[in-house]
């Protein structure tokens, strides 16, 4: 990947301004902005696949299922607590009298799209917003529903999270515990 970024590189590093060794550093800093992480995620997956084989891919299915699953069973609560967080959204643009907010309000009700309908209508809404969040954030009612909201967020995606993570950590342990029994036994006896 660093090496595909370089040669793109290379032809506006030698046409550039400013003196080449400044130019070559800032290449390879660049470069290694967008190689390094690929090579910690291969490595770090290169190295458990090494340690406990096949069952790697436990974990990388079992997490995120039960997490999705944790969030579908609590959407529900989640859903309660985002309306909670918009009511008082609209409250404190009544009671501060911000109007482009209380403008934008009726908008907000895009967001029961789901996600894709959230992020378009935060995109559509954020300069209406951008104006009056200083002063709706420091709200004392609206920054406890938002941080009610936040915590159930966290909370349902522990909920859904650790016990597949310890599932998984259990079976990875034994895993790794019986290839290392194989390995040392092949070693011994050779």
């Amino acid at each position: 990947m660093s090496v595909v970024l370089l040669l793109i590189l290379v032809p506006h590093m030698i046409s550039g301004d400013g003196p080449l060794a400044t130019r070559v550093i800032a290449c390879v800093v660049v470069s290694l902005m967008y190689a390094a992480p690929i090579a910690i995620v291969t490595g770090l997956l290169r190295g458990t696949w090494r340690m406990v084989g096949a069952w790697l891919f436990l974990p990388l299915v079992l997490v995120p299922a039960t997490v999705m699953l944790a969030f579908w069973l609590g959407s529900g609560w989640l859903a309660s607590e985002a309306r909670t967080v918009v009511v008082e959204l609209v409250a404190s643009a009544e009671k501060q009298g911000f109007a482009n907010t209380l403008n934008a309000a009726p908008a907000m009700r895009m967001a029961h799209a789901g996600a894709p309908g959230a992020v378009i209508a935060l995109v559509i809404l954020l300069p209406f917003f951008i104006s009056d969040v200083f002063w709706i954030l420091i709200d004392f009612d609206f920054l406890l529903s938002l941080v009610r909201f936040l915590l159930s967020v966290v909370f349902i995606a522990l909920l859904g999270a650790l016990p597949s993570l310890a599932v998984s950590g259990t079976v990875l342990g034994v895993a790794f515990v019986k290839r290392l029994r194989h390995r040392y036994r092949a070693s011994a006896g050779s």
